[in-house]
């Protein structure tokens, strides 16, 4: 009976949690069920004679479920810290941009546009394309022109914080002194 008891055991470990959960609740139950329900169930005998291999099954799926838990929780805040840390990243990227690259993102936020094509040896847009601001939205284009979307996170944090595009005219401008 110990014998399969730890076989039944070691299979459900690697079902997962969901298997841990069964063996925890189904153990529980045995373990501190009322003993008349228990001789109602017929299962009394069989619970007095192997309390502790369910204590001991009880024990080690919560403790397994517990685990899993902690575990699970830990990658959430991981996973937490990451996005944070890459939006700290990804903002300062923007503050570090050089007037000439800003100077090619102003359309995308002053003209309210997600499309901007540029020639294919512009040197900016691959620039940009390379630190991950802007992506190629196409590999067609036409005359020479690639066309080029902001990232959504960039337009977003752009709009937010207009003053790093103020002072800079939009090349589509012809009147150099306007502003975004």
């Amino acid at each position: 009976m110990l014998a399969a008891l730890q076989t039944f055991l070691e299979s459900s470990i690697k079902q997962g949690p969901k298997a841990l959960a069964g063996i925890a609740v189904a153990t529980g139950m045995v373990i501190f069920m009322p003993e008349n329900l228990a001789s109602s169930l017929g299962v009394n005998a069989f619970r007095t004679s192997n309390r502790g291999v369910f204590g001991w099954s009880f024990i080690a799926s919560t403790s397994l479920l517990a685990t899993y838990a902690l575990w699970w929780v830990g990658g959430l805040i991981k996973s937490h810290y990451k996005k944070q840390r890459l939006r700290q990243i990804r903002e300062s990227q923007l503050y570090e941009l050089t007037a000439e690259e800003l100077r090619f993102l102003a359309p995308y936020i002053c003209e309210d546009t997600s499309t901007r094509n540029a020639a294919i040896d512009n040197g900016v847009a691959r620039g940009l394309e390379a630190k991950e601001i802007i992506f190629r939205a196409s590999v067609v284009g036409a005359y020479h022109q690639i066309p080029f979307n902001i990232r959504p996170w960039a337009c977003r944090y752009l709009k937010s914080r207009r003053e790093l595009l103020e002072g800079l005219a939009t090349k589509n401008d012809r009147d150099e002194d306007d502003d975004c």
